[in-house]
């Protein structure tokens, strides 16, 4: 059985590659819906309405288990989704990074997202739920993933994340990159933030650690550039990559 992974661009390939990687004969096909990035500047319904569409397009090649590598597709249109796929098994990435929260002993914790993921509150809701003494901050980076997808340089980006941070919200315990493209930045956020820093990837490697995978191939797919796709995973991973690009 082939498993989807779903993002508006490359961070849900941070995800692909970790589980290729750690399951190195399971077939995974990545959907990088590029042509629509970046969702986190878009409204909660322009996202449930693309959601939709990308899953429908999974479905339609047999694909019925998808990882949602989109924080924001996850905050406002998983509960949707479920109602219209309810043959789909998901797995959302918010649930298992907020998890991890559990074994840190932390008591205060920064959250950086996108715009819609931070207006949607489904970080401080999910941790307040799990660790009700923890005190939650929230913080939009609203431009950061098209920094990151525009192969900006680390000083632009730092300089960005720090423009964004005054000197109190480093002062918290732990910091949630709550938005899968980030950690793509994570020499930026190690510079400024010098406490726990915590991301979805090697969560989401274990969460399929009892899985019995069928063997198959994987492959990636973008809805804009293919060219630039393979482009940008050489720039921000080192690694040649070929991308199909498709219409959904």
């Amino acid at each position: 059985m082939t498993i989807g992974i779903i993002d508006s661009g490359l961070g849900g390939y941070s995800i692909y590659h970790a589980l290729h990687k750690a399951y190195p004969k399971a077939a995974f096909h990545f959907l990088a819906d590029q042509r629509n990035a970046p969702y986190g500047n878009k409204t909660a319904e322009e996202i449930k309405s693309i959601a939709h569409k990308n899953i429908a397009w999974f479905k339609s090649n047999g694909i019925n288990e998808i990882v949602i590598a989109c924080n924001t597709m996850n905050a406002v249109a998983l509960d949707t989704l479920k109602t219209d796929f309810p043959d789909i098994k998901f797995h959302d990435v918010v649930y298992p990074t907020v998890k991890q929260l559990e074994h840190l002993k932390l008591s205060k914790i920064l959250v950086v997202a996108t715009r819609l993921t931070i207006q949607s509150d489904i970080y401080a809701r999910t941790i307040q739920s799990l660790l009700p003494n923890i005190k939650v901050t929230s913080i939009a980076l609203p431009d950061l993933v098209q920094k990151i997808e525009g192969l900006n340089s680390i000083d632009e980006i730092t300089g960005y994340i720090e423009s964004n941070l005054c000197e109190k919200d480093l002062l918290n315990d732990g910091l949630i990159l709550g938005c899968t493209h980030y950690p793509l930045a994570q020499d930026s956020f190690e510079s400024i933030f010098k406490q726990r820093i915590i991301d979805s990837i090697q969560v989401m490697v274990e969460l399929f650690k009892d899985k019995k995978f069928e063997e198959g191939e994987s492959h990636c797919f973008t809805t804009k550039d293919e060219a630039y796709a393979k482009h940008q995973v050489h720039q921000l991973f080192q690694i040649e990559q070929e991308f199909t690009k498709i219409e959904v």
